[in-house]
């Protein structure tokens, strides 16, 4: 199961260790699909001309680049979107 807890969960925790937290899970297939469809898109569009030679140019689009890309490594072992593995380790690291 993938889950986030920032800086303000922890610290409304350490204020109220009765504060209640929703737990949800999707699943995991279609888990992937949206991280495919969303971060697995923007590391795709960066990639392409004329995205590719822009964001170059321009320091908030080579950071919106540069960031999905961290992300979508992160989440997928290191691989890129459309590598025959990228699906299988995002799926196996949203299950772990």
């Amino acid at each position: 199961m993938g889950c986030f807890i920032g800086p303000d969960l922890i610290d409304a925790y350490l204020q109220d260790p009765d504060v209640k937290f929703i737990l949800t899970e999707r699943n995991p297939d279609k888990w992937v699909t949206s991280v495919d469809n969303t971060i697995g898109n923007v590391v795709r569009f960066y990639g392409q001309f004329p995205a590719s030679i822009l964001r170059y140019l321009d320091t908030y689009l080579y950071n919106i680049s540069y960031l999905g890309q961290l992300i979508y490594l992160a989440l997928s072992d290191g691989t890129k979107p459309d590598h025959p593995r990228s699906k299988e380790a995002l799926r196996q690291n949203y299950v772990k």
